[in-house]
């Protein structure tokens, strides 16, 4: 029996992006922090081999960018103003991760103490004299 030479027909297949998600977290990870006190805000980003950066948000004010290394983003040394901030991250994704945004983080930060300190030049003046 012969056989002729013959084409299979195409077969098409869809490779779907991996699904990531990112853990947003503050370091020090005390809350509230203090104003004045430097802040670290960084994600975990799952895949692991997710590249590209993510975006951290202050409400829709841009903190800052991380670029993601070996799954971790971070933007840090930032001192924000006394009050509530609710922060997220944004990643955009990648060729083969899908992009994704951060559950809120809360930090609030406390007003900072102030101190008066009141010295005298040691010469006494008599009550209602200038």
């Amino acid at each position: 029996m012969d056989s002729t030479a013959g084409t299979s027909p195409a077969v098409s297949q869809v490779v779907n992006k991996v699904v990531s998600s990112i853990v947003l977290s503050c370091w020090p990870q005390s809350n509230p922090s203090t104003y004045g006190q430097a802040l670290t805000f960084y994600v975990q980003v799952t895949p692991a081999s997710a590249t590209g950066t993510v975006q951290f948000l202050d409400g829709a004010t841009s903190l800052g960018t991380g670029t993601i290394s070996s799954g971790t983003a971070y933007v840090g040394s930032l001192i924000p103003t006394a009050g509530a901030h609710s922060v997220t991250a944004v990643y955009s994704g990648d060729a083969n991760t899908t992009g994704v945004t951060s559950a809120v983080l809360v930090q609030n930060v406390s007003q900072a103490s102030s101190y008066v300190y009141l010295t005298s030049s040691g010469n006494s003046l008599a009550y209602g004299s200038r």
